[in-house]
């Protein structure tokens, strides 16, 4: 399995609530708090401003980015798919993205002793919507992972170098 910037724990650490961006903490506490109208009247506006403008709800983030995530980030092909793929993901609205969420504060629906299979994690070191550390946790928890940390890069950092994730995923079959 390879993750990429992946969220692979709930947010029950400290120090991994404190990683996260401002804006993130904010709806980490709506979340926290459990379905209510407020929390789905702020995920229905999310939807409709990426839905309305997907590269420009990006604008906020892009601005701490490193230079090579924000050079990739404005090429228009990576923009196309961008553009495509947030389109598609709230066609039918908000609430895929709510129950992620939702999950972001659930505990795991899993046993990790029950994962065997390799796991190989890509992650920038200055995500602040997924941080390292809760990407630390989950390697201290399983027995066969391995994790390439993307220095000074935050969480679309991984994505600048796709052909690093097909080999990593090359490498395991």
């Amino acid at each position: 399995m390879v993750l990429v910037s992946g969220h692979v724990l709930p947010y029950d650490d400290d120090e991994v609530v404190a990683g996260l961006s401002e804006a993130e903490q904010a709806d980490l506490s709506l979340l926290r708090a459990g379905p209510s109208p407020e929390l789905d009247e702020s995920y229905a506006g999310m939807a409709a401003a990426i839905a309305g403008d997907p590269v420009g709800a990006f604008a906020p983030l892009v601005v701490n980015w490193s230079r090579p995530e924000q050079a990739w980030f404005t090429r228009p092909d990576i923009q196309a798919v961008l553009v495509d793929d947030m389109r598609l993901a709230y066609r039918q609205g908000h609430r895929g993205q709510l129950d992620d969420g939702l999950r972001t504060v659930a505990a795991l629906e899993i046993d990790l002793k029950s994962v065997t299979m390799p796991v190989r994690a890509l992650h920038g070191s200055r995500d602040d919507l997924e941080p390292y550390a809760n990407l630390e946790r989950l390697a201290s928890r399983l027995p066969d992972i391995q994790m390439v940390r993307f220095e000074g890069m935050s969480h679309f950092g991984p994505l600048a170098w796709p052909g690093l994730i097909t080999a990593m995923i090359a490498a395991d079959t």
